[in-house]
């Protein structure tokens, strides 16, 4: 097989990956119109991995489609891009769909890990996006991404659950109405909790005085309480509180950092801060009955999986490194793009090494994904950008796509005296010059 058939074997494992129909609902959603500069929705899915997955510029994207069939200019691939918008989510949106019926089925209990990352755009002065994931940690797969703004908040609800899920988070998402809204999904939930954000009520409807009963548990150094939550409907829950205190030297150090922010913003320290700080407490709805506490706590460290995950996105997929502006379509399309593609990467990285071989399920575990998803990336990134339809005759209309616009900041280039005296002229317009200062000799 020559290296260039190789290229597009690769290139159609990619796509043998993708829904079914994923090229008639690229006309449907309007990605895909009239076939001028850009023949199909293979090579207009081969421009946006181009742009979103290998970063290549606008203009470099447009100079790889002219070598590749006719002259289209940068202008005319933002165009283009431009409209996958909804076509690259409802992609999206089949894929995890596919892959949801796949997750965890050889498990009663599926662990799903919800959390999410902030993403900025160039000169950006706050949050622009945030990447919402929901992650299947025993199959070490996604199975939910969601999109938003700044405004999008972090909570359980951008996703469905099922009775046999059992739902982790951090203390951000330890919020009454969105635990109730997914304990009536059927699902349970185990999340770190802040004593201090989240009210507990008794049974009779009484709130729970939580300083006194951390004072009272300091000896033990563990607790388990019963109590309830409730929402701004009056609908309440109930929920276990598992807790168990720090080491001295933990509790040091964070309380350093206490007073060290604190002062830093001008705010007194609080004494229930303080206390509060002494104890990792996590909130869940799975009964001491049916899990002991301490097995609940272990259960919740398993929430690190989710950060190794964006891990692997930022670094090997350079998620964060946006190149459109906040609210553009291109922005869009290469969150959405690379997302399409690490889900890619996920599904043939099963193939190729099988389920097992990082299930958590498993004591033979022997690795992560890290170093799979770097070889997969490199793999498939020369297959996108492959040189299997280029054409050397191409080249000089190449070339006129990749030429400098006229603006302000000029390319340099020699002055014509000094282009002459390169090029080895004699002339003495080299010597004499009214503006030259005469030259003074430095004593030794």
């Amino acid at each position: 097989m020559s290296p260039v058939e190789e290229l597009n074997n690769k290139f159609e494992t990619l796509l043998q990956r993708l829904p079914s129909g994923w090229e008639e609902l690229a006309v449907e959603s309007h990605a895909f119109t009239r076939a001028r500069q850009i023949k199909s929705p293979k090579d207009l899915l081969r421009a946006v991995f181009s742009y979103a997955v290998a970063d290549y510029s606008l203009r470099a994207v447009a100079a790889v489609l002219t070598r590749e069939q006719t002259w289209i200019s940068d202008q005319g691939v933002h165009a283009r891009l431009g409209k996958c918008v909804t076509w690259l989510e409802t992609l999206l949106a089949q894929l995890l769909f596919d892959k949801s019926k796949d997750v965890s089925v050889s498990t009663h209990r599926r662990l799903k890990i919800v959390d999410a990352t902030v993403l900025n755009c160039p000169a950006a002065r706050g949050t622009d996006y945030r990447l919402h994931l929901c992650y299947e940690a025993i199959s070490q797969s996604s199975c939910g991404v969601k999109l938003t703004d700044v405004k999008g908040a972090e909570r359980f609800t951008h996703f469905e659950y099922e009775a046999s899920d059992i739902v982790l988070g951090d203390r951000i998402y330890g919020k009454a109405k969105h635990l109730i809204k997914v304990k009536a999904q059927g699902a349970d939930v185990v999340v770190r909790q802040s004593l201090q954000q989240l009210r507990l009520y008794t049974s009779t409807g009484e709130v729970i005085e939580w300083q006194e009963l951390l004072i009272k548990a300091q000896r033990a150094g563990r607790l388990l309480w019963e109590a309830y939550v409730r929402d701004e409907a009056g609908n309440q829950m109930k929920v276990f509180i598992v807790g168990q205190r720090f080491s001295e030297a933990e509790i040091e150090y964070a309380r350093r950092q206490i007073k060290r922010s604190a002062y830093d913003k001008g705010h007194k320290t609080r004494a229930a801060t303080l206390l509060a700080c002494e104890w990792l407490t996590v909130l869940t709805t799975i009964a001491p009955t049916e899990l002991n506490a301490e097995l609940v706590l272990q259960l919740y460290r398993v929430r690190w999986q989710i950060e190794l995950s964006f891990k692997r996105l930022k670094t090997i997929l350079r998620l964060g490194q946006i190149r459109a502006g906040r609210g553009s379509k291109l922005a869009q399309v290469h969150l959405l793009a690379k997302m399409i593609y690490a889900l890619l990467l996920e599904t043939i990285a099963v193939e190729r090494l099988g389920s097992q071989w990082t299930r958590m399920t498993t004591t033979t575990r022997r690795g992560t994904w890290f170093r799979v998803w770097q070889m997969l990336r490199d793999e498939f990134t020369e297959s996108i950008i492959g040189t299997a339809g280029w054409r050397d005759g191409e080249w000089r209309l190449t070339l006129k796509v990749m030429w400098e616009r006229r603006r302000q900041r000029k390319l340099q280039r020699l002055s014509k005296p000094l282009l002459r005296w390169v090029q080895g002229s004699c002339a003495s317009e080299f010597v004499k010059n009214a503006n030259q200062p005469s030259v003074t000799h430095l004593a030794a």
